[in-house]
């Protein structure tokens, strides 16, 4: 009977302590609009790379998505050669 009082003493403790932590409705908020704004663009996603398999074909569909990705990397790296290029002296 005496062991029970420490151990429900320290859960209690640990209990309190989560209490104080707790995250705010903005928090959670914002998990709910990027979870929903990471949904719509899935679904886009997938709808364009259905739009390219019907309109193209297996082989013509991943061609164009890898052409398009392959153009999405193309502005990625000119935007960032252009942002740590060193000005001219």
């Amino acid at each position: 009977m005496m062991l029970s009082r420490p151990i429900r003493w320290k859960i209690y403790l640990y209990a309190d302590e989560r209490s104080e932590m707790e995250l705010g409705g903005r928090f959670w908020l914002a998990v709910l609009g990027i979870a929903i704004a990471g949904a719509i663009a899935f679904l886009l996603i997938l709808k364009v790379i259905g739009w390219a398999w019907w309109n193209f074909g297996l082989i013509g569909g991943l061609l164009f998505i890898a052409a398009v990705l392959l153009l999405i990397g193309w502005i990625s790296d000119r935007r960032a050669r252009n942002r740590y290029e060193a000005p001219p002296i």
